[in-house]
């Protein structure tokens, strides 16, 4: 996983914010703005450049996709991995604590099993 090689586009950015904005710091109540996309950018680059050695490969949305998860946070920021979007800004959340499986839209399940707070497998 090149961290260098991500491309934070516009699509990504907004999707992220407009559905999963308060797993990355803000308010509910928060708009897209430009002071929140560069706060956003911010928030996002600095995810990747702690977590750039826990880089998983996966699919999502039967698309191939690399998943840099943050295993104490559980965070997960989701990239595109291959095709015209290689590296490209996908989506990420706050993954349930409770949670050991993820239904992703369509048929493809993301298993994580957690055996402590700050080890998850894939």
């Amino acid at each position: 996983f090149d961290k260098s090689r991500v491309h934070y586009v516009e699509k990504g950015l907004q999707h992220l914010f407009s559905h999963h904005k308060t797993d990355w710091g803000f308010d509910r109540d928060d708009d897209w703005n430009s002071q929140n996309r560069k706060k956003l950018l911010e928030t996002l680059q600095a995810f990747i450049d702690r977590n750039a050695n826990d880089v998983n490969l996966g699919t999502y949305k039967n698309q191939g996709a690399y998943f840099v998860v943050d295993h104490t946070s559980y965070r997960c920021l989701i990239i595109y991995r291959g095709g015209e979007k290689d590296y490209f800004l996908w989506s990420g959340w706050v993954l349930d604590e409770d949670q050991t499986t993820i239904q992703i839209k369509g048929d493809h399940t993301f298993s994580i099993r957690r055996h402590t707070r700050t080890n998850c497998q894939f």
